[in-house]
Order: structure tokens, then sequence, then C-alpha cells
């Protein structure tokens, strides 16, 4: 696991999802998936987040452990986009505990399905991030 301080720094790197060049531009030569990776660590499981990457979970623990570990800039850039998404979440719901609470509750909006069943796509993941952008303005979601 990282540090919450740790986390902080590796989180300030993260663009917002709507600045898509930082993201391909970050997600192209990532340094630092090695250290993004252990932060989606402290959001949930390693089960939920391997499903999430579309990997094993052996493969996301390898990740986790291997510092120099290469990963490739798809899986990179699936990561960033989660990281952002939870980014904004926090800053939605008012703490990251809260936001894994929402994605892990079923909603009507949905067709009773939970938002974290959409989290394996980047589309998926814009459209979550687009729901939470409507919660904050008013939206029953």
């Amino acid at each position: 696991m990282i540090n919450i301080k740790e986390q902080e720094d590796v989180l300030k790197k993260i663009p917002e999802m709507h600045q898509t060049h930082f993201i391909v531009l970050m997600s192209k030569n990532n340094e630092s998936a090695f250290r993004q990776l252990n932060v989606l660590k402290n959001f949930s499981e390693d089960i939920n987040i391997a499903k999430w990457l579309n990997i094993n979970v052996k493969t996301f623990r390898d990740y986790t452990f291997k510092k120099n570990s290469k990963v490739k800039a798809d899986l990179s850039e699936h990561v960033i986009m989660l990281l952002s998404l939870f980014k904004h979440g926090k800053k939605a719901f008012g703490s990251y505990e809260a936001f894994e609470a929402w994605l892990n509750k079923e909603h009507f909006t949905l067709s009773w399905e939970k938002p974290s069943e959409y989290l394996s796509t980047i589309k998926g993941i814009e459209f979550i991030n687009n729901l939470v952008t409507g919660l904050e303005y008013g939206d029953n979601v």
C-alpha cells in the first residue's frame, strides 16, 4: 500500500478527465504506473481493480509489487482514467469511501446495475464521470 502523502502526490499529477491530451501523453511514457496502481489499491479490492482493468488478479498484484514492471499504454491510460474518476468522485462525494460506496450500489437509472460495472472500458469510465457531474448539478442518479 501507498501512504496518504504519496497518494496525494500521485493524484495531484493526474489530469482531469476532459484533459484528453494530458492523459494520452502521460499514458504513453508512464514512469509512475507502479505508484498509480498502488494508489488504486487504496480505493478498492484487488479483484475489483483487476476486473476494471481487464487483467487477472495475479497480473495486477505483480504490477503493484514490481517497481520496474512495464505497463502498456492502454493499461496505463485506463489506470489514469480511473484515478481521474476517483479524484472527481472525492470532490463530488466528499471522500473516496463515500464515492466507492456509491460505485458499488445498484441504481435505478442504470437498470439496477452498479456504476462500478461500467469501469472496464474508457467510454464506461467517461459515462460514470458524466453521471457524477450530473449529481454535482442536482441530477437524481
